[in-house]
């Protein structure tokens, strides 16, 4: 894959997830994780939190959050590079933050990028992980008003997420219907 069409493709995702809409713990080894609809990621789900069907991620409605969790096919280091040029040159976009991370064995970078909607501030806490093949990114999506109570346990979560980089998705997982074919 070239790395311009990577770099849309990043773009093109980091776009429309931004569309969208306590103390920090260590990973307790009796947290219970979630598998998450669609992916390979699995997921300690934050308080107030649920899982949506047929969705690869979450929401909080009463919080006006979401957590999405996107599996990129193409190198981490390239898809970083395309995330924070793009980040770099979008107006409507300011990064807060950024700091090295380890996720599921693999070298990340997690991101706090601030953005405008409505009048409202949102930060968009951005968590890339992955490898020379493949690229997860686990987008968390939270009033910039409710940060304090709720980053926390976003970040524990994100940050104790597991990737199974060799499970089969089934493409039908989540969904509450099923096709019947004659």
């Amino acid at each position: 894959m070239k790395l311009i069409s990577i770099r849309r493709h990043a773009l093109a995702l980091l776009l429309v997830l931004f569309a969208g809409a306590t103390n920090c713990r260590a990973q307790d080894p009796t947290d219970v994780y979630a598998d998450i609809p669609l992916t390979r990621i699995s997921m300690v789900v934050p308080e107030g939190f649920s899982l949506v069907p047929g969705f690869p991620g979450m929401s909080r409605p009463d919080r006006g959050s979401s957590i999405v969790i996107t599996e990129v096919p193409g190198p981490f280091n390239d898809v970083l590079d395309s995330f924070t040029q793009g980040v770099g040159t979008d107006r409507s976009m300011r990064m807060v933050s950024t700091d090295d991370a380890q996720v599921s064995g693999h070298a990340g970078k997690l991101m706090v990028i601030a953005r405008s909607e409505e009048g409202t501030e949102f930060h968009n806490w951005l968590l890339l992980f992955g490898t020379n093949k493949a690229t997860v990114m686990i987008t968390a999506t939270i009033p910039a008003s409710a940060e304090a109570e709720m980053a926390p346990g976003l970040k524990a979560a994100m940050l104790g997420a597991k990737w199974s980089p060799e499970k089969e998705i089934d493409p039908f997982s989540g969904l509450e219907f099923k096709v019947k074919l004659d």
